[in-house]
């Protein structure tokens, strides 16, 4: 562990970290600016000149590496630790090394200072304003900044002392959503279930999609190789680490709660397409569990479960708790192998629904369970599910809030005294990578009516927007002719938005320009579609294109769901490479009024 000396902002090495708490040291928080002084650039300012002249090699540091190192020394510290130089990052085993160290770095320092560089001095700290507004409360590595250490002290972009982390933890846990008694060390962190404490991770981002993962390790307790280049496959390890050594199954909690079973006449088989992310037991970022911010493990949840219908009768204990006609309950159990995770769950069925119950009780003190779809692809021999099922619009249903459902319906309450203990199969990553880059006709094809750029569908994937197209298979050159769609899933929710391509096949005069080809079409649709026999339904009154290719053309939907506002707009251009017959989708903008990404917006 390297620490630099607050006199002279020289680095010295110890050996380990107990030697550096020895010494005492403070340590920095921040936001990376587009440039920092480096561990090289360090070394090389204490050679440049000679202490016995009055060369001081602070004195020629960058003004954070300066100011850190002399706010820490008037305070009475004669070493502090800086991620931007107190870490060689030419060398994979030492940035390794200290990357899962991080966590203990910070746990350890006498004080951590927080550098708000955007935060103007005389700034109060409270839940709205521009100290709320900070870069540093959404970025993903301050998360452990600011937990771990037990003394935090906040400074103004000017280096002046604006408050501590115990003294405003009222206006923290506002911000932030973590317990003010995390804050006061009142609760220990490990106490807090797994599921909230990837909830306070859901919304902060980091530079590269690796570090979602490794910024959590401390959090977690977790220790494991880094590996930049492997991208989100790195939340995945992490999760599968987190499985290895806890029982929490809250784990799985990610993703809507549902307080409704679907309609079964709605249910489709996953026909081998296992393109949603919810077909999956583990979650694809912390985004996943953005509703999970008061989530509790509790192992006895199939118990608990009876709690739903609070009516004393004569078989309830005196905890208030039914007695289950089976065996005892016993926490879940799972183990990774190749086929899949292999878990031992109660499961019960309601209305031909297999739902697996979870330790995990909602903000609301009600009991989830999880729905098992049976997976096509899988061993006869071994069963093989799902953890959702598949609607005909496509959308993926996972979670279940088993107390609301069991309070709607009373009658329902003594099929939990009939709990089984079964051992399945569950699918918990992708057997097949995903598709870097979309192949489909409308991204192959420069001779067809309409081209979809793959830039566009990476923006949305980089939005965690999941884009499907229907038919999954089209043949190339692609004419028009049979129509295609678009499917958009909103990262916030299941709603599908659907947006169809094609030539109009109606024979009326209408619907052929001057020169007797086929107009198109462009048809929006919001919640998915479905494709009739007679191709994808559009109305040839709102939906046709004007003849000819204009410079640009703009198609917009406005409208109600589920009683919010919509607004859909597309925007066309000639396509450089068919600028004649073939339009290309330039811009998608997705307003949602309700939700918390209110505005998407693309643009080449």
């Amino acid at each position: 562990m390297w620490l630099l000396s607050t006199d002279r902002a020289e680095l010295r090495f110890f050996s380990s970290l107990e030697q550096a708490q020895r010494e005492g040291y403070a340590i920095l928080s921040h936001v990376w600016g587009d440039v920092e002084q480096t561990f090289q650039e360090t070394q090389a300012l204490r050679k440049v000149g000679k202490p016995e002249d009055g060369y001081n090699p602070r004195d020629h540091s960058s003004p954070k590496v300066q100011m850190s190192c002399i706010v820490a020394e008037l305070h009475g510290y004669r070493w502090i630790w800086n991620d931007t130089c107190c870490i060689d990052k030419t060398s994979s085993s030492e940035l390794s090394e200290a990357i899962n160290s991080m966590f203990s770095y910070y746990a350890h320092a006498e004080v951590c200072y927080v550098h708000l560089g955007d935060v103007p001095p005389d700034t109060p700290i409270r839940r709205y304003g521009s100290f709320a507004q900070s870069r540093w409360f959404r970025r993903g590595w301050t998360l452990q900044e600011l937990v771990a250490p037990a003394q935090v002290i906040f400074l103004s972009s000017t280096w002046a002392v604006m408050g501590t982390k115990a003294d405003h933890a009222n206006a923290l846990a506002d911000i932030t959503g973590i317990p003010k008694t995390i804050m006061t060390f009142e609760e220990e962190i490990w106490d807090v279930s797994i599921a909230s404490r990837m909830s306070w991770a859901s919304w902060r981002t980091t530079t590269r999609p690796e570090d979602e993962a490794y910024s959590l390790m401390g959090i977690f307790d977790v220790h494991m190789p880094t590996i930049y280049g492997e991208g989100r496959n790195a939340f995945r390890r992490l999760q599968e680490e987190i499985m290895r050594r806890s029982i929490d199954t809250t784990l799985f909690a990610w993703g809507e709660v549902s307080n409704f079973l679907p309609d079964r006449e709605q249910i489709r088989s996953c026909n081998n397409g296992h393109d949603h992310n919810n077909m999956y037991l583990l979650a694809t970022s912390p985004l996943d569990f953005r509703n999970c911010i008061r989530y509790q493990f509790a192992p006895k949840t199939e118990r608990v479960v009876l709690l739903a219908d609070k009516t004393v009768t004569s078989r309830q204990g005196t905890a208030g708790i039914s007695q289950p006609t089976s065996p005892p309950s016993t926490i879940p159990s799972f183990e990774m192998t190749p086929y899949g995770v292999r878990a031992r769950m109660g499961v019960v069925k309601l209305h031909g629904f297999a739902i697996a119950i979870l330790c995990t009780l909602n903000h609301e003190n009600d009991p989830l369970g999880v729905l098992l779809g049976e997976c096509g692809t899988g061993d006869p021999t071994r069963p093989l599910y799902h953890p959702c099922v598949t609607t005909a619009s496509g959308a993926a249903q996972r979670l279940v809030n088993v107390g609301f459902i069991l309070r709607r319906l009373p009658k329902l309450q003594s099929r939990f005294n009939r709990v089984s203990w079964l051992e399945f199969y569950l699918t918990h990553v992708r057997t097949k990578p995903l598709k870097a880059v979309e192949r489909n006709a409308m991204v192959l094809g420069t001779t067809g009516p309409f081209h979809v750029p793959s830039w566009l569908l990476a923006k949305l994937r980089a939005a965690r927007i999941r884009v499907e197209t229907r038919p999954k298979q089209l043949q190339v050159p692609w004419y028009g002719d049979k129509p295609v769609t678009l499917v958009a899933y909103h990262p916030i929710g299941m709603e599908a938005l659907s947006i169809s391509f094609g030539r109009c096949r109606r024979t009326r005069t209408s619907a052929r320009t001057r020169d007797g080809t086929r107009i198109l079409w462009v048809s929006i649709h919001y919640g998915g579609v479905e494709e009739r026999e007679d191709g994808i339904p559009h109305d040839c009154s709102t939906d046709h294109f004007a003849e000819g290719l204009p410079t640009h053309k703009r198609v917009k939907f406005s409208g109600w769901y589920h009683g919010r506002a919509l607004e859909i707009m597309l925007v066309f251009a000639p396509y450089p490479l068919s600028p004649t017959r073939t339009y290309v989708l330039t811009e998608l903008e997705w307003k949602d009024e309700l939700r918390t990404v209110p505005v998407f917006t693309t643009s080449g």
